[in-house]
């Protein structure tokens, strides 16, 4: 094979005006189809392969990249309506950054370099315009950095100040819309965190409560709960999930620690109490009395005196001063003493539970019931069971079914991963095929003129041994006689 080879590299003209017709005609076409493969390959490793520099721009942003890629001599493709811009796919990083270095895609509005020009005699009301403008496009920039949201729009309104106390003030707002990206999916937990983000960036008082963010489609995403009716309240709702897998998990770590894990379950309905309550009291207390007004008065009387002229009495006293008693009374007005009460009950506190434990009945350890008072008994511990409070609680017993294993899953085959090992192959078939074709119709074509050559050479080899044979008879007839005799002799012989 590799001789022949060797002449088709060294000589192939020689090889191929040897082929007969059909054998040429065959030759070109496999040198044609080779041709072809080699072109579109060529085409095919030569095309720009693209890739998205951005997409879900709006017309003011996309007007600027383009505008930018045009100064730098960069090519783009433009796509979904002028929205996505496509550049050649390594050249995607590169030109990322040095837009990013240009301050492009400006998103979002205008932020706080609106304050950078100096504005000489600017009001009051311009400055406070300037900054709302500011504030919301801040809020609009740092909402669209999220990589589910494709666009937003922040307004915000920021209430004018007013310098008497006793005139109403009005509270901060602020509204956003949405845009988000094909496929994207947020909850409520999201929008939650988006207001809270934009009340902590505006300021002035604003609560997460005062934003409202709604869709293109004025679908309403927060808040999405009533004021007047917290039991739709999804914060209430959540706190109260929370408390109840809070007291379950004590419970049933208390009852693995008692007769094992998963032979015991426990659960809890829960009942918070939705209202604020102050109560305020007043008792009177003695204990507490106030002094309002304290008299005293003095008496003397004779001493040792049982009665007689009390002129005699006076003027023995006159003569003898000891001998009388002075006596003081005190007159005490007091005030009734008060003691003052505030009773609070917030607003979220528990009201009451509802305990509900589930054993299981295969176990027969567990059907003795001074064993089941004991665990209840453990669990109301560890749940903080009050049945004053109106706290229920009941004690069940059922066999436990064994959970079934998740079957495993199969892994998975991406076919994707293949895609470019199955162009490489392809080549490679290709190639292989061609080159089984050529070497087929050279080799036949060479063996066939080799074929004729032999014969040729044959003949005129016999026609040759002839010729000498004949002249040999016609010159030594006797010899020719004598040499034939003795060879039908051998052949008669063996």
């Amino acid at each position: 094979m590799a001789s022949f080879w060797q002449e088709v590299a060294t000589h192939p003209m020689d090889v191929f005006r040897r082929l007969e017709g059909g054998q040429r005609s065959a030759v070109l076409g496999v040198l044609a189809l080779a041709l072809v493969v080699s072109v579109v390959a060529a085409i095919m490793a030569g095309r720009t392969s693209w890739g998205l520099l951005y997409a879900g721009l709006d017309e003011d942003s996309a007007g600027a990249v383009v505008e930018q890629l045009d100064r730098e001599g960069i090519p783009y493709r433009l796509s979904q309506g002028g929205a996505a811009i496509q550049v050649p796919e390594d050249q995607v990083h590169r030109t990322r950054l040095r837009l990013a270095n240009a301050g492009l895609p400006a998103n979002g509005g205008v932020g706080f370099e609106i304050f950078d020009d100096h504005q000489l005699g600017i009001t009051d009301a311009l400055f406070n315009v300037n900054l709302q403008r500011a504030k919301a496009g801040e809020v609009q920039r740092a909402i669209e950095s999220m990589e589910s949201v494709r666009r937003a729009k922040v307004m915000v309104h920021l209430p004018k100040q007013s310098a008497f106390i006793g005139r109403r003030q009005e509270h901060a707002s602020a509204g956003i819309t949405l845009a988000l990206r094909p496929g994207a999916r947020l909850n409520d937990v999201n929008f939650a965190a988006m207001a809270h983000l934009a009340a902590a960036c505006i300021g002035h008082g604003i609560q997460a409560k005062d934003v409202t963010i709604t869709d293109s489609n004025l679908n309403q995403l927060f808040p999405t709960e009533s004021a007047d009716d917290p039991l739709f309240s999804s914060t209430y709702m959540k706190k109260v999930r929370e408390l109840e897998q809070h007291l379950e998990a004590k419970a049933e770590s208390q009852l693995a620690q008692a007769i094992g894990a998963g032979r015991a379950s426990v659960r809890i309905t829960a009942e918070l109490n939705l209202t604020y309550k102050e109560t305020q009291s007043e008792t009177l207390d003695d204990a507490n009395k106030v002094i309002l007004r304290e008299t005293t008065s003095s008496r003397k009387n004779s001493s040792g005196s049982s009665g007689g002229d009390p002129g005699e009495a006076f003027g023995n006293a006159q003569a003898d001063p000891s001998s009388l008693d002075e006596t003081d009374e005190t007159t005490t007005e007091n005030l009734a003493g008060i003691t003052r009460g505030l009773s609070i009950d917030k607003g979220g506190s528990l009201r009451r539970i509802s305990v509900s434990l589930l054993l299981d009945a295969s176990d027969e350890s567990l059907a003795d019931t001074a064993r089941q008072e004991g665990l209840a008994n453990l669990v109301k511990a560890a749940v903080g069971f009050q049945e004053d409070r109106g706290d229920t609680f009941t004690v069940n017993s059922h066999p436990f079914v064994e959970a079934e294993a998740p079957p495993e899953e199969a892994s998975g085959f991406a076919i994707a991963d293949l895609i470019p090992l199955l162009g490489y192959l392809a080549e490679a078939f290709t190639v292989l095929i061609v080159l089984m074709a050529l070497r087929k119709v050279l080799k036949g074509g060479s063996k066939d003129k080799d074929d004729d050559t032999a014969d040729a050479k044959t003949a005129e080899e016999d026609l040759d041994v002839r010729t000498r044979v004949g002249r040999y008879i016609q010159e030594q007839p006797e010899e020719a006689r004598e040499a034939l005799v003795n060879w039908l002799r051998e052949e008669a012989t063996t």
